[in-house]
């Protein structure tokens, strides 16, 4: 009964948060927010079960602060409502960054039999729930890679001290970090002959406009190509970009999630903000 009600009211935080964010007032408080309320409600020191969207089961590691936010259904609401309208049975999908599979999850049982997931996780210990994740629910139209996704093939480091869902690639090596292998997605769908690809979902902590520039065919061979992806340009500058960076890489046209769907022209330039969003992107 206890973490019912304290999922409750850290579901309500969440719920708040996001309406500071499409008001434009919680961005430079984004991070001390999400500090001070993992100081206060406790963090679950177990493996936690949870329940998302359609009823599949997701555990998630322990001692992991945002297990609450899952626990609670306020995970991404309006990301994961526009994922249930667009994508359809027989899609191909890629899930860059899928940490336990949440979205991996959610796709692999709207798609169906006649779909395909490529969920890439970098982190080993996340890899490992993601694959458990997609064992217990039966996805077996889903392909997990341990890899992480950049503009090259070879390895990097990635910071395993972050919190589990937002370990990220470090631009210089680091005594304890991990080294992991890297990818491009041209490279990795050359290599299976270049399948239809619909949607990729892509949230890498910063890293995404060098996941960006190694998908250029791919984006060329898939002329209906949408993406969704995190705007964050605080993890951006980590990498040293920016949204002008992003903008050039992109060329295309975005649409604000978190701002309701309102039609967002790049001509115009990414807007500056500390607050992190998500980016419907579509070809013009």
């Amino acid at each position: 009964m206890k973490e019912i009600v304290l999922n409750f009211f850290w579901g309500l935080g969440v719920k708040i948060l996001h309406t500071g964010k499409r008001l434009g007032i919680s961005g430079p408080f984004e991070h001390f927010i999400d500090i001070s309320a993992s100081e206060i409600f406790r963090v679950p020191q177990n493996e936690q079960r949870v329940i998302i969207p359609g009823g599949l089961k997701m555990i998630v590691p322990p001692n992991f602060p945002r297990s609450r936010t899952y626990a609670s259904g306020s995970y991404e609401p309006e990301v994961t409502t526009l994922f249930e309208k667009i994508v359809k049975q027989g899609m191909n999908v890629i899930d860059v960054g899928a940490f336990c599979g949440y979205y991996s999850l959610i796709t692999s049982r709207l798609v169906g039999s006649s779909g395909k997931i490529f969920s890439f996780e970098a982190d080993p210990l996340n890899y490992k729930y993601l694959v458990n994740n997609l064992s217990i629910n039966g996805c077996t139209n889903t392909q997990a890679v341990n890899q992480a996704i950049s503009n090259k093939k070879g390895t990097m480091s990635i910071d395993v001290k972050e919190s589990a869902d937002h370990k990220r690639l470090l631009p210089t090596s680091k005594a304890d970090a991990a080294i992991i292998e890297t990818t491009t997605l041209d490279d990795y769908f050359k290599s299976v002959n270049w399948p239809t690809i619909d949607l990729i979902k892509m949230d890498i902590e910063g890293a995404e406009q060098m996941a960006l520039e190694g998908m250029i065919w791919l984006s060329k061979k898939n002329p209906n190509l949408r993406i969704i992806m995190e705007y964050d340009l605080n993890n951006l500058s980590f990498f040293e970009a920016d949204e002008k960076s992003l903008d050039s890489t992109l060329l295309k046209t975005a649409f604000m999630i978190e701002q309701r769907m309102k039609a967002y022209q790049l001509s115009s330039g990414l807007p500056k903000t500390k607050a992190t969003y998500n980016l419907l992107v579509t070809k013009n």
